[in-house]
């Protein structure tokens, strides 16, 4: 097939995907632009686990990037990892991540102007703070109103139970690769 005609065939079956997966597509393409571009410039220098190309290990490296990552101010970046942070667990009625920007006035903090760019999470509870006692779970609001629950799952890993609903199924993008007998046993399937 000429270059043409690839390019006419993916065409066709991008007109018949839904928008949500041409997003996806789109959204894997691009990371696979950053990653083939870092490769090449930086992949030299990067220690990687035999059998494990450079490539490989910087898909591998964006993507903890992208979904540990948290949304902050210009002035500090926007992006941004924060270690331990994902290991709290959301829940609605819990408060959100704080930016400090170095004006704040909390005596308990003893926060300063060189502290701006920091988060911090408060224990809170439907809008007013609430002690923790010994044993009792940190949790806060991720606060990302505007993600669907497929958003959520992507990015974050999980759906909140705010976010069930009625679910649609979605076929694949992509043809499958692989076939299971009745036994469960992998059979090669022909594309």
């Amino acid at each position: 097939m000429t270059r043409n005609g690839i390019m006419s065939a993916k065409l066709l079956v991008i007109t018949s995907l839904s928008q949500p997966t041409i997003m996806a597509i789109e959204a894997a393409e691009y990371a696979e632009m950053i990653a083939d571009g870092l490769a090449r410039d930086y992949g030299e220098f990067i220690s990687i686990p035999n059998g494990v190309s450079p490539f490989a290990t910087l898909q591998w490296a964006l993507c903890q990037v992208a979904s540990r990552a948290t949304a902050g101010s210009e002035n500090y970046g926007n992006l941004r990892l924060i270690p331990m942070v994902d290991l709290i667990n959301h829940d609605v009625n819990a408060g959100g991540f704080e930016e400090l920007n170095g004006h704040e006035h909390d005596k308990f903090l003893g926060m300063k102007e060189s502290d701006s760019g920091a988060f911090i999470v408060r224990s809170v509870r439907l809008g007013r703070r609430k002690p923790l006692k010994k044993g009792q779970e940190l949790l806060v609001n991720y606060n990302v109103p505007d993600y669907s629950p497929l958003d959520w799952f992507i990015s974050l890993g999980f759906v909140p139970p705010e976010k069930h609903g009625k679910w649609t199924r979605m076929n694949a993008a992509l043809p499958k690769m692989r076939n299971y007998n009745d036994y469960g046993r992998y059979e090669h399937a022909d594309l």
